[in-house]
């Protein structure tokens, strides 16, 4: 099985799921299982598959996103999944192999970004939003870096984010042009120890459920244009912040 190079099984009444196995089939170059009814999603598997040049998945009820693995896919020319219910997604690492991919034909579906949070694995998913809404209101497409941002199911894979013991423990973001202003739901991610947003072109006041990040010990957001409210829980707060690094 594992000399397999070609499957062709268009229009062949197919049903049921893509197997994970196909993964192991490290010699596959071709795979054409168009029109059929197939359903569920892509396997991360295929992402295994070094030598894969073609994959036509095209007219099957297929659906969800196209996994990260995909990126892995160095020799693939064609990727055709028209008429099916497959959608991109939006991060910039999958934008940069997508271009890289000779014939691309797609539903033009674009994948919700909160999408990842219900495949990540190291830290809760209400942690995981809470990224994307930071991720959205800072301009994270234009960052400076944003490896691996709403595309990898490890969070500890995006650029800048740290967890320990299955939660986000760091976010250290400093000079990477951030723009705009803070979300409030990073209220969400408890038992943040660390957070670094300095040298960024951030505006407007700190948002007032910051107050529930209880475990801060260190907040630098020297060389921005974030303000601090003038209110008494607020200041409260900063007061239990051991290292509290601001504008000046």
């Amino acid at each position: 099985m594992i000399s397999i190079e070609i499957i062709f099984l268009g229009e062949n009444e197919l049903s049921g799921t893509i197997p994970s196995t196909i993964g192991n089939l490290i010699n596959l170059q071709w795979v054409d299982i168009y029109g059929n009814q197939l359903s569920g999603s892509l396997p991360t598997s295929i992402g295994d598959l070094p030598k894969i040049n073609n994959l036509n998945v095209s007219d099957n009820p297929l659906s969800g996103p196209i996994p990260s693995s995909f990126v892995k896919l160095s020799s693939l020319e064609r990727f055709m999944f028209s008429d099916t219910e497959i959608c991109e997604p939006i991060a910039p690492d999958f934008q940069i192999w997508k271009s890289s991919v000779d014939i691309f034909t797609s539903t033009t579906i674009i994948c919700s970004p909160y999408l990842i949070c219900e495949s990540i694995v190291d830290v809760p998913p209400s942690e995981c939003v809470a990224l994307v809404d930071f991720y959205s209101s800072t301009s994270g497409v234009n960052w400076i870096n944003n490896s691996n941002w709403l595309f990898s199911p490890i969070i500890d894979d995006w650029y800048g984010i740290t967890s320990e013991n299955s939660h986000i423990s760091e976010i250290n973001l400093s000079d990477n042009q951030l723009q705009g202003s803070l979300s409030e739901s990073l209220n969400q991610i408890g038992f943040l120890q660390s957070l670094y947003l300095n040298r960024n072109l951030l505006i407007g006041s700190i948002p007032i459920s910051f107050t529930d990040l209880s475990s801060l010990l260190t907040f630098d957001f020297s060389e921005t244009m974030l303000c601090e409210p003038n209110n008494e829980e607020f200041l409260e707060w900063k007061s239990e912040v051991t290292h509290w690094i601001s504008t000046g």
